[in-house]
This record gives C-alpha cells, structure tokens and sequence, in this order.
C-alpha cells in the first residue's frame, strides 16, 4: 500500500482489526511450557558441550605441563650427570699427579707443573695461554705423545682445568 492511498474502514472492522492485533501481542509475548522447555534443553546441551570442552583443553594442558616438568627433570639429572663426571676427572687429575713418578733430575724436555689454583672471582674468562718455546700450539710432526713444546696432552688438560677452577670458582 502506498502512503498516498486512502483506505476507509468502518468502525466495526477497525475494532476488529484492533482486537485481532492485542491478541497477536498478547500471544506474542507469552512462551507455552513446550517452549520453555526446548528452551532449557537447548541451553543444557550447549552448557554440557562447553563443559567438555572445558574439560578437554584442562586435560591438554595438564599434559602440556607435565611434558614441561618432565623436560625440566631430564635437563637437571644430565646437568648433574654432567657434573658428576666433571667432579670425576678433576679427582683423576689430582689423584694422578700424586701418583706419577718423578724423575730424580729435572728434564730438559718438561715444564713445571702449574701451582694448584686459587680461588679467584672474576667475571672475566681467564686468558689463553701464548704459545711456548716459538711454537705455533699445533702438533705439527711430532709424535709419541708430545706436542712440540715439551708438554703432553694430559699436561694441557691439567693446566685447563687449573685456569678454569680458579675461573668458575
């Protein structure tokens, strides 16, 4: 229908059309107990979804965690692991250099032993050791043991672990 469109109702099909429209309301805004109650079924079955929902992300991340915790474990049992083989090799080294035999003179060949190490805080590294006797620190053609410059592997090893004890302590 137009705005410009005249309709001319009687009074009697205007009430009509009044009471046909309170009903319409009326009923409109009543719910009848079916509808309630699909309603409230249609809530509790969204409800119990997002429970499980709930439940489930719960679930993943407890195993999440624990897969964290696990990780954490593992990493501090080979950190003492590692530790505990480091702790073996320095009660070697000590216990080696007690138990080595001595010659009576001193050689030409060998270099005095390194003091044992103080305990000295730095927060620097310690510095690296300049190459002795013109040697460029290689093992160059020399065999049996030796690296050139009178000093054997063990002895390298010994003098490392001396730098890095007063280094760590």
């Amino acid at each position: 229908m137009r705005a410009d469109e005249l309709v001319v109702l009687t009074r009697a099909e205007y009430d009509a059309l009044v009471a046909q429209t309170q009903q319409a309301n009326d009923f409109g805004e009543l719910f009848n107990a079916e509808e309630m109650q699909a309603i409230r079924d249609q809530y509790e079955e969204r409800f119990a979804v997002e429970q499980e929902r709930r439940e489930e992300l719960e679930w993943k991340v407890r195993m999440e965690l624990a897969k964290i915790r696990d990780a954490e474990l593992h990493a501090r049992r080979a950190a003492d692991e590692i530790r505990r083989v480091e702790l073996t090799l320095q009660a070697m080294l000590v216990e080696g250099e007690d138990t080595q035999v001595r010659s009576v003179g001193p050689s030409a060949t060998l270099t005095p032993v390194a003091p044992k190490p103080q305990v000295v805080l730095r927060n620097v590294p310690p510095p690296i050791p300049a190459p002795r006797n013109g040697s460029n620190g290689g093992n160059g053609s020399h065999g049996g043991g030796s690296n050139g410059n009178g000093q054997s592997h063990a002895d390298k090893f010994r003098a490392a672990m001396a730098q890095r004890k007063s280094y760590v302590a």
